[in-house]
Parts: structure tokens; C-alpha cells; sequence
């Protein structure tokens, strides 16, 4: 590219912009080139007007070069209609912020930005939000509007162009996991929309929503669930399975969750010998503390074996299949009670968390865990899974992402997990061939597993000769 503009160095009135020779000898070419990488990095970028206020040169550059303008930062105002002018028909990266209140006129103008004639051109879409913002609330007075609002306008969009997608809920979570659960039909933002040619799409915060049609299209897909809520959630729920079986074509599939045991009805549900390793684990961690009110021992302690831990955690269920749906369907009309038919939605979801996700083009599977997730969350999620063509596995326990106590009870505390634990999941769960749905080896095509164990506490006697028996399994 030659913009036909000959520079000439000119004088100044404030010196910090002037540049030295090198930089006024280099070509545009290479100039834009040098722009681009800037713009490439969202944490450093000066931004595009920014760079075009340095000089008239690098004016002249940004604004003669359309494809600075494609990294469009948020939307609304004459800010979005100068990226859209500027960038000249190409597609374009969109970041559209939620804000903490609206007023009907900004309203307005996001109906019109999402109209299909605006949003054609999108090839990447970032939504942010944060997690405060959702919760409702009083504080919306007259002439304010909620940003529920706002994402409810997000439902139904049509993009042809899109292949990108990054969903982020961030920040604290300041109330309990009900009240914000209030809102969470609010965020199905993604269900309706029309893009058939989304590849990439990653989902921070929340659990991902399953798409109305299926969605052949996507290929990539990253979950990111760490930290999301206060409460105990489980690592693959109903709508995280139903998602799955949304997506049948997946390639790759990365799955980042933090789910600690916070309540103790789900402690005391455990298997015996799975608590037992809790305690003593705890026993010794609070002795260093000083704390002498953890239990030292379990009654009727057993031993655990793989088939016990299979049978707690399965409980006995038969798998139900989507004939659970029409059954249903079929009870509820014959009774006639319109009310009644209401329940038919939540119904299907129930029944389709026991339908498994097969995606069966699934190359790459990763699970990145925080060492105060329940890694036991794993065996029934991945009980639901058929993943039959995996030919690399990565699991990561990484260190903890965020320095958390999470109280069990009145009188016990969650100490992570132990080099044991993994080794069970591992070796009799991801890898055996003892099926609970499907029949033959869970990864018959596996040919690179890659596992990486931070801060695991082993305070078991055979912790390490589990340890080894991990590398072992990881060279087979």
C-alpha cells in the first residue's frame, strides 16, 4: 500500500511530538503495520484515535487506512459511527459493554445498532458485563433502565458474518447465587441468534445456554465457570449438558471451573472413605492452625472402591432418553390442565440432562480445574459425555486462582484434594473401560495426555505411589 502522501518533517510547537528521524524515515507500509500490533493487544492499546492525534502524519495514515477502524471498542454515538465510516465495508470486531443503566434514549439507539443492516458487517462480538449489574434492584428510578433491558435486546440477532464469540459476566459476586439465578433468563443472549458461520465462541462466568437450533458450525469451545458464584454448583448441570448436545461439532473443548464444596448436606453425602480423606486431610491442616474442633475419625468408615464410588454417584438411575419428553407430553394433555403444560419445558431440560452429548468430532479436551474444586464433580458431568474420537487429553489442576476459605458447616473446612483423588478420576473414569452409558474405552483414540498437578495436598499414606502410578498412566 502507497498512500501517495510524501512527508515532510515539520516544526512543532510542542516537542513531544516530535519523533526522531528513524521513525519519520520509516514508509507507511510499515508504519501501519507497527499501528496494527499495537491495536492488537486490548490491555495496551492506546487505541486507533489516540494514535491518529499524535501527528499529521499519523493522522493522515489512520485515517486513510480502513483497516485500523475494524476494532470497534463499544458502541453508541458518534464513536461507533466513526469506526463504522472509516473502516469502509470491512467486518468488524465489536465490543459492546454493559452498562449499569440506560435511559430511553440510549434504548433507542441500541435498537437501531442492532438492526441486521448494522450488525451484517460483525465478525467478532464481545460482550461484557458485570456480575453487580445484573441483579435486580431499586435503584432504577424513573427515566433509568435496567441493563437486563439491554441484554434482552441482544437476543435475537442476525449475523451472517460472525465467527467469533466472547460472553463475559466479571467481577465479585455481591449476593447469593438465588437472587442472581432470578436473572438468568435475562442472560440467554446467544439462544435465538442466526449465525451460521460462528466457529469460536467462549463463555466466562456463567453457565453456557443451549442454543434453540443446533449449531453446526461451532467448532471451539472454551466454558470458564471459575469463580462464578458463592454457592456450589455442579461442573457439567442440565443446561451445560443440553449446551453440549447444541453443539454436536465441536472440535475442541476447554472446560476452566472452580466449584468448591461449600455446603455441608453435600459433604455429608460423599462416600464415607472420600470424607474420611477430607477429614484427616483437614485434621492435620488445622493442627498447624491451632483449630482442635475437626473430627478425627469417621463411624462405619469402608473402604472406597471404584464400584462403590460408581454406585454413590450414579445412585442407581436408569438413564432416562427423550421418550421421557413425549411421555410426559402425552400425561399432560390428556389431563387437559393448561397449567400443568407449563411444566413441560422444565420437564424436557430435566430429561435431556440424561441424554448424552455425543461429539463424536471431538479432537481436544482439556479440563483446568482450581485445586478447590470438587474434582469428584467430574464423574458424573463426564458420565454424560461421549467423546469417543479425544486423541489429546489436558488436565490441569492449577494453582489457586484466588486465595478463598470456604467454611463446611460450623466445624470443618475444605482443604482441596489429594494426588489420590486425581488418581482415581483419572484412572477409572476418563481412561477405563467399564461404561456406564457407553460400552468400549471412554478415549479409544487417545494418543497425547498431558497432566498438570499444583499445590494437590497428600497427606494419604499412599500418596506416593498414587503420584507415580499418575505418571505411569500418563506414559500408557
Amino acid at each position: 500500500m502507497s498512500s501517495g502522501y510524501i512527508w515532510q518533517p515539520t516544526e512543532s510547537t510542542n516537542r513531544s511530538l516530535k519523533f526522531p528521524k528513524v521513525i519519520d524515515g520509516l514508509p507507511d507500509e510499515l508504519l501501519v503495520e507497527i499501528i496494527k500490533w499495537s491495536l492488537d493487544d486490548p490491555d495496551t492499546s492506546p487505541g486507533i484515535l489516540r494514535i491518529s492525534l499524535l501527528n499529521r502524519r499519523f493522522r493522515f495514515i489512520a485515517l486513510n487506512t480502513p483497516s485500523l477502524w475494524t476494532k470497534v471498542p463499544r458502541i453508541g454515538g458518534e464513536f461507533y459511527k466513526s469506526f463504522i465510516k472509516r473502516s469502509k465495508g470491512r467486518p468488524l470486531d465489536v465490543t459492546i459493554k454493559i452498562k449499569e443503566s440506560y435511559n430511553p434514549y440510549e434504548i433507542e439507539e441500541l435498537d437501531s445498532i442492532l438492526s441486521s443492516t448494522s450488525t451484517e458487517r460483525w465478525r467478532t462480538v464481545i460482550i461484557l458485563c458485570a456480575r453487580e449489574y445484573i441483579i435486580t434492584n431499586e435503584k432504577f428510578v424513573e427515566q433509568r433502565i435496567s441493563p437486563l433491558t439491554a441484554l434482552h435486546k441482544l437476543r435475537k440477532l442476525k449475523l451472517p458474518s460472525l465467527e467469533t464469540l466472547r460472553y463475559s459476566l466479571y467481577g465479585p459476586v455481591a449476593v447469593s447465587y438465588s437472587c442472581f439465578y432470578e436473572s438468568e433468563g435475562s442472560l440467554q443472549v446467544t439462544r435465538d441468534w442466526e449465525a451460521p458461520k460462528l466457529k469460536n465462541m467462549t463463555i466466562e462466568g456463567l453457565i453456557p445456554f443451549p442454543f434453540a437450533k443446533t449449531m453446526d458450525s461451532i467448532t471451539d469451545v472454551t466454558i470458564n465457570v471459575d469463580g462464578a458464584y458463592t454457592e456450589d454448583i455442579q461442573f457439567v448441570n442440565r443446561t451445560t449438558n443440553h449446551f453440549l448436545i447444541s453443539v454436536p461439532s465441536i472440535k475442541s473443548l476447554r472446560l476452566i471451573v472452580t466449584s468448591p464444596i461449600v455446603d455441608k448436606n453435600v459433604y455429608d453425602d460423599l462416600p464415607v472413605g472420600y470424607r474420611k480423606n477430607r477429614i484427616d486431610s483437614n485434621s492435620r491442616t488445622s493442627s498447624a492452625d491451632g483449630d482442635d474442633n475437626y473430627p478425627t475419625q469417621v463411624a462405619n468408615e469402608s473402604k472406597l472402591t471404584h464400584d462403590s464410588l460408581y454406585e454413590h454417584l450414579t445412585m442407581g438411575e436408569d438413564i432416562y432418553t427423550s421418550e421421557n419428553i413425549d411421555n410426559e407430553a402425552k400425561r399432560l394433555a390428556e389431563r387437559n390442565d393448561i397449567k400443568l403444560v407449563n411444566r413441560l419445558e422444565n420437564v424436557a431440560m430435566d430429561s435431556l440432562c440424561f441424554i448424552p452429548a455425543r461429539l463424536d468430532k471431538l479432537k481436544y479436551l482439556e479440563f483446568d480445574l482450581d485445586p478447590l474444586y470438587d474434582i469428584y464433580n467430574l464423574i458424573p458431568a463426564y458420565l454424560r459425555l461421549s467423546t469417543p474420537n479425544v486423541e489429546e487429553l489436558v488436565f490441569k489442576i492449577n494453582i489457586p486462582r484466588g486465595k478463598r476459605v470456604y467454611t463446611l458447616g460450623s466445624k470443618t473446612k475444605w482443604g482441596g484434594f489429594t494426588i489420590e483423588d486425581v488418581n482415581l478420576v483419572l484412572k477409572y473414569l476418563l481412561l477405563n473401560n467399564k461404561q456406564h452409558i457407553f460400552s468400549g474405552s471412554r478415549l479409544p483414540n487417545l494418543k497425547h495426555l498431558f497432566i498438570s498437578v499444583d499445590e494437590c495436598n497428600d497427606y494419604s499414606r499412599g500418596g506416593t505411589k498414587c503420584l507415580k502410578c499418575l505418571l505411569n498412566l500418563s506414559r500408557t
